[in-house]
């Protein structure tokens, strides 16, 4: 089936390229909603086209051609590390990685907290390190607001 059709049959919160994760299902115990950038978009796509061509009758996006419920990644992910010569390196890992590209990105820190589910801004503080170009942008920001608010004010090269 072509993806444009099957877009049509996809939920309007996943049309709207968001997930919605239960209490249950989260390790802080809290309902919320997660954007999905177009790479997982387009893969979650990929498992509800494999699902309406092998097991349209599951309601699990991902499943087993016979329409199981896929309820572990740790073999897949092993092995997907080992066949690309990866070692030590755990699924929870990709966590770690995400908040470390954020933060060198320039996201705030509580917009990593609230994407990724930390439960307080201290669990994303020890991202805080990998970018201090970006205490540099705040204060470059403070310097600017003190030259409109004070024009008698002169700023100097760093």
């Amino acid at each position: 089936m072509p993806l444009f059709a099957l877009h049509r049959r996809i939920p309007q919160r996943l049309r709207e390229k968001l997930v919605h994760l239960e209490a249950r299902h989260t390790k802080a115990g809290k309902r919320r909603s997660i954007p999905l950038c177009n790479h997982a978009y387009k893969a979650i796509l990929r498992r509800a086209s494999f699902r309406s061509e092998h097991c349209p009758g599951t309601p699990w996006v991902f499943s087993f051609a016979d329409g199981r419920r896929a309820r572990d990644i740790r073999g897949a992910f092993s092995k997907a590390c080992s066949d690309a010569g990866i070692e030590n390196f755990h699924f929870h890992d990709l966590r770690h990685t995400c908040a470390a590209w954020l933060v060198t990105a320039g996201a705030p820190l509580a917009e990593i907290r609230d994407l990724l589910g930390y439960s307080t801004i201290q669990m994303t503080e020890r991202y805080a390190h990998l970018a201090p170009e970006n205490l540099r942008t705040t204060v470059a920001r403070f310097e600017s607001r003190l030259s409109h608010a004070d024009p008698n004010i002169q700023q100097e090269a760093i």
